[in-house]
């Protein structure tokens, strides 16, 4: 399968399964039953609002059928999480900057694998 990272697979769910949760964050946000994120729980970076009419912060989530349990990343750490499957040596370096002793992202299976099996087979623990 081709296309950018973010829009294989990932953890079992389809791109349209992964975006059928946007709506369900958006009006999470809305009510204010949850916060929009602005601090990256990677890099720490601080973002409020947007930028270029995007969020600065996105509300990513590893098991897509949890879509309110929110991992805050910002832009570019986001783009090398969903890309640590071909460009390894990015995340790494991320990881290895930025990676605190159980922070949950040093935890993310680096077997490609994780993007087509569910997140139970990778995750069989959690």
């Amino acid at each position: 399968m081709t296309g950018k990272p973010w829009q294989i697979p990932y953890n079992g769910w389809t791109w349209r399964e992964r975006c059928a949760t946007i709506p369900i964050q958006e009006e999470a946000f809305r009510s204010g039953k949850i916060a929009r994120p602005t601090l990256c729980s990677i890099c720490g970076f601080v973002g409020i609002g947007k930028h270029d009419g995007r969020w600065q912060i996105i509300a990513h989530v590893e098991r897509y059928d949890l879509p309110l349990e929110l991992l805050p990343v910002c832009r570019p750490c986001h783009a090398a999480l969903h890309g640590r499957f071909v460009n390894l040596d990015r995340w790494q370096r991320l990881v290895s900057r930025h990676g605190r002793e159980d922070a949950w992202f040093t935890k993310l299976s680096l077997d490609p694998r994780a993007q087509w099996q569910p997140f139970e087979i990778t995750y069989p623990n959690v």
